[in-house]
């Protein structure tokens, strides 16, 4: 549980991890200011930031999974959306705001349409994290936890990332590159949100580990290069 006493104001629409752009703005309330109290003994706070880059007239994946976030159980953890936390703050602001919350993750999750008719997955933490190690261990479980006969396991890397939200608390970026069909749509949904439920990161920092891979991250995917 994380003991916090912090009194944010809630807005809609900032900027997106990793210098990615958003092709769908994902329907977020747009009220002004709203008094969010976050009392003293509360679950863990998970904060996302969801980029929507699908292309469909019919199902999309990144609104099936903000409904599916919605109806987490309250109790267990407190999800909160970076973009309704960041329009119009400055950076020293933004790092108050993480300061205060002082978030299990932050996780910006990428979705967009797969080129080749296959689900795939690439989680990437910064080199700057400031619990770079502990973060790339919990990113490779989940990476492993998210291969299936219809999801892609595309590996874990590092890459440098000058972004406060990448930096500022533990924090993976997931590329997913979907069918975007009901069926694999539900299962990648299904696990993505067990695994913010159940994610523990521990609070010590750590100095980057070797890692033999690294990423480039580009405005439309995670292009790897080993």
């Amino acid at each position: 549980m994380k003991k916090l006493a912090q009194t944010l104001g809630v807005v809609a629409i900032g900027l997106v991890s990793f210098s990615f752009t958003t092709r769908n703005e994902v329907p977020v309330s747009t009220s002004s200011y709203t008094q969010k109290v976050i009392a003293e003994d509360q679950p863990k706070v998970v904060i996302l930031d969801i980029v929507d880059n699908i292309a469909s007239e019919g199902t999309n994946i990144a609104t099936d999974f903000k409904n599916k976030i919605e109806t987490l159980n309250k109790e267990n953890v407190q999800v909160v959306l970076w973009k309704d936390l960041t329009k119009g703050l400055q950076e020293a602001e933004k790092q108050s705001i993480i300061d205060s919350l002082k978030p299990e993750l932050i996780m910006t999750l990428s979705f967009e349409n797969s080129d080749d008719n296959t689900n795939k997955v690439a989680a990437v933490v910064s080199k700057q994290n400031v619990a770079f190690e502990k973060t790339f261990e919990v990113a490779r479980e989940f990476a492993d936890n998210m291969n299936s006969t219809t999801i892609k396991n595309d590996g874990v890397y590092q890459t440098d990332s000058k972004y406060i939200q990448d930096n500022a608390a533990p924090s993976i970026f997931l590329s997913l590159k979907v069918k975007n069909d009901v069926a694999s749509n539900t299962e990648i949904i299904n696990k993505i949100t067990n695994f913010i439920e159940t994610a523990e990161v521990a609070d010590a920092t750590a100095a980057p580990m070797q890692v033999d891979s690294t990423a480039v991250i580009s405005d439309a995917a995670v292009d790897v290069a080993k």
